[in-house]
């Protein structure tokens, strides 16, 4: 069963090998539950042969979740999040915008401008990072930095999805950004490694960084709670090496020779991102406002 989990988190979360020592050890096994659900509803997102495939399985996934807490449920991944005690911390309804979020990406509408994908991609992260709270007992305060890392998360999402896909539509890049380059989303879909469709995703991910020259930095936490920031300690590592990744992917793009394999290009670790998460978590336990 947790073999499963870790296999699943393994292809599509690489870097919660290095971010999940980060957590409160109480926590693990739910954690790991967690990400085993996400990486579960992506899959079934990505490796399906259409939306209507998809659909089915992310109904299926949410009456067998319905079941689970029941304490009937029947898969490996539903088992580990009732035997962890994941349900016990997550209200229903939390469990249905999750899953309400996943099923409006097998049928999306087109985003039209970047304001509206900055939410779309916020909307997703806010999600999981309020799954990840909700372990602690905890909400989410209202902050700039937890919603700008929150909407990094949701692009990450969106670029493993569209990027692992069988029949990837690209709904999320939007109209404005593909005029602003003379390029045009069918092109993308046919071919997401052409340099125009590269020069749209780089534009992509500068608007959702906003455009700060410092991104890599570490961000001012001290702006958080310090019980929250300490008690989510894990999400705020995690999310840093997602905009590393994200980063990283822009300059790949970037590359004259690039080699043509988005997805590989998530799936990339480094021994400095070990270090890198390494002072994040030692700068975190001297921040927060009490």
């Amino acid at each position: 069963m947790r073999d499963e989990c870790a296999e699943l988190i393994s292809r599509n979360y690489p870097v919660l090998r290095i971010s999940l020592p980060y957590c409160d050890r109480a926590h693990e096994s739910k954690l790991q539950a967690l990400y085993g659900l996400l990486a579960t509803i992506e899959e079934s997102l990505y490796r399906a042969s259409d939306p209507v495939v998809s659909n089915a399985k992310l109904t299926w996934w949410f009456e067998e979740l319905q079941q689970a807490r029941r304490g009937d449920g029947n898969h490996p991944i539903a088992l580990q999040l009732q035997s962890s005690g994941v349900f016990a911390a997550w209200p229903e309804d939390l469990i249905e915008r999750l899953f309400s979020l996943a099923i409006r990406r097998t049928d999306p509408p087109g985003i039209t401008d970047e304001h509206s994908l900055l939410e779309f991609c916020e909307s997703m992260g806010m999600i999981q990072l309020q799954l990840e709270s909700a372990l602690q007992n905890g909400s989410v305060p209202d902050r700039k930095m937890i919603r700008l890392s929150a909407s990094i998360n949701g692009l990450m999402q969106l670029f493993r999805e569209s990027f692992k896909a069988r029949h990837a539509t690209y709904y999320w890049v939007p109209l404005v950004e593909c005029a602003r380059l003379g390029a045009e989303r069918q092109k993308i879909v046919e071919d997401p490694s052409d340099i125009k469709s590269r020069e749209v995703f780089i534009g992509i991910i500068d608007g959702v960084l906003d455009h700060q020259d410092n991104a890599l930095n570490f961000p001012p936490w001290q702006e958080l709670p310090r019980a929250w920031a300490t008690s989510n300690r894990h999400w705020l590592v995690f999310s840093l090496l997602q905009q590393r990744q994200l980063l990283r992917l822009r300059r790949d793009l970037a590359q004259q020779g690039h080699s043509g394999d988005n997805a590989a290009l998530l799936r990339r670790i480094r021994l400095s991102d070990g270090w890198y998460a390494w002072r994040a978590a030692r700068r975190l336990n001297a921040v927060g406002t009490g």
